[in-house]
């Protein structure tokens, strides 16, 4: 079973780094930081661009 996980506050990747590290049971859906500096370092470690958007403004539908 994969567990899909929603990053909230993702910063340069650190969570998502520490699930790949722990299991390959982990599947990040959706990355969400408003730190435009932090979204690039995360993009460059993680290959995906973390969404800009406030999580204030987030809809159910985003998270699926």
């Amino acid at each position: 079973m994969t567990v899909r996980v929603v990053e909230f506050f993702s910063g340069i990747g650190g969570w998502s780094y520490s699930l790949a590290k722990i299991s390959d049971r982990f599947n990040v859906v959706a990355a969400y930081d408003i730190n435009p500096i932090a979204n690039q370092v995360y993009e460059l470690n993680l290959g995906t661009k973390p969404n800009h958007k406030s999580i204030e403004h987030a809809t159910a539908r985003d998270l699926s």
